[in-house]
């Protein structure tokens, strides 16, 4: 079987599994795969890990399709619980990847960090748990996007204070605004603002709400830093840390990327 006939299958299987599975997700690694193309985080724009094709609404029917093909011959597909595709992203994909996926389902209150670590301890044999296990104290129910998971994980590479995350802040004019990250150190704060395109829309009312906010926040003492998916390129972020004078912390804890699990 032809390389394009075995991506054809798949994908014709993919899309009827879906018709009558509507809680079905995709492995966006096994999408990537299939049409050779980077994962998200190689790439400008924000792609999530997984991604689903309809709001999930039973929470004990998530389900993933993981295609195989064994000697040129299509041989079907299993479908695995939410923690088992975790497992396999933490097995197979990037450590910031596989913990953007797991914060993506924190967050979305479809899995706990309890389940996950009991599902850990009952298949502790099984290959990639230990480094599951690892990947779940990394992760963070706060994470909004898989940008923001990535930027918090950076921050914490970097070696500098640790941030409180999604802050509320209440102006005098009574607004309220949510914050990505707050710094506070030597009577400074300091906002990092994790930034999508959404932030530079062509919309004229979000430019103009963005710019209200901005002013506002200003207004109120905080100095803004904004961080884009290409200040990762060559050093930009350590600099951007460095121009605002962040702190490093005195302890710099466990490495994300361990040697042995």
């Amino acid at each position: 079987m032809i390389e394009t006939d075995k991506n054809q299958i798949l994908l014709n299987m993919m899309t009827d599994y879906a018709k009558n599975n509507p809680d079905t997700i995709f492995c966006y690694t096994n999408a990537a795969i299939l049409y050779k193309t980077p994962r998200w985080d190689e790439l400008p724009l924000e792609i999530h890990t997984v991604q689903s094709n309809k709001k999930i609404k039973n929470r004990t029917a998530i389900t993933h399709i993981r295609p195989y093909f064994k000697k040129n011959k299509y041989k079907g597909f299993n479908v695995i619980t939410l923690v088992d595709l975790l497992l396999e992203l933490a097995v197979n994909d990037t450590e910031i990847s596989a913990i953007s996926s797991i914060s993506h389902h924190l967050y979305k209150n479809e899995i706990s960090v309890e389940t996950i670590l009991n599902y850990c301890q009952s298949q502790k044999q099984k290959s990639g748990v230990a480094k599951l296990r690892h990947l779940v104290s990394f992760a963070s129910r706060l994470d909004e996007s898989p940008f923001e998971t990535k930027v918090r994980l950076k921050l914490y590479v970097a070696g500098v204070i640790i941030p409180v995350q999604q802050h509320q802040v209440i102006c005098q004019n009574k607004k309220k605004y949510r914050v990505d990250f707050l710094f506070e150190f030597k009577g400074r704060k300091i906002i990092l603002e994790a930034d999508g395109l959404i932030k530079y829309s062509s919309n004229v009312n979000e430019r103009a709400n963005e710019r209200q906010r901005e002013s506002d926040l200003i207004r109120e003492g905080y100095e803004i830093m904004r961080v884009m998916n290409h200040d990762f390129e060559n050093g930009r972020f350590a600099q951007i840390l460095e121009n605002y004078g962040i702190p490093k912390r005195r302890y710099y804890g466990k490495k994300i990327v361990k040697k042995h699990y």
